[in-house]
């Protein structure tokens, strides 16, 4: 999710505005989901078997690579829904 973050980044700075969906940048990887949440704001969801990590572009890029230790030995906090969570 952090290259796919970059991607849609680098994309919105090339183009002046956020990729429609996914298949605009990359080839949809399977778990993820995108959303465009305001003209320059985007969301992130990825979810495999029972983690899920979600990010919004208004947060720092680095954090999904900050905590992935954590999460991926499934001791990160648990988000709302019990996912784990950055």
């Amino acid at each position: 999710m952090f290259i796919l973050a970059s991607d849609i980044e680098q994309y919105q700075a090339e183009h002046g505005r956020l990729p429609k969906d996914l298949q605009e940048v990359v080839d949809s990887p399977d778990g993820v989901g995108y959303a465009v949440l305001t003209r320059s704001v985007f969301g992130l969801r990825g979810q495999t078997a029972d983690i899920t990590v979600e990010f919004t572009s208004t947060e720092p890029v680095e954090h999904l690579l900050s905590d992935a230790k954590a999460i991926l030995s499934g001791s990160a906090p648990a988000a709302p829904g019990g996912a784990p969570s950055i």
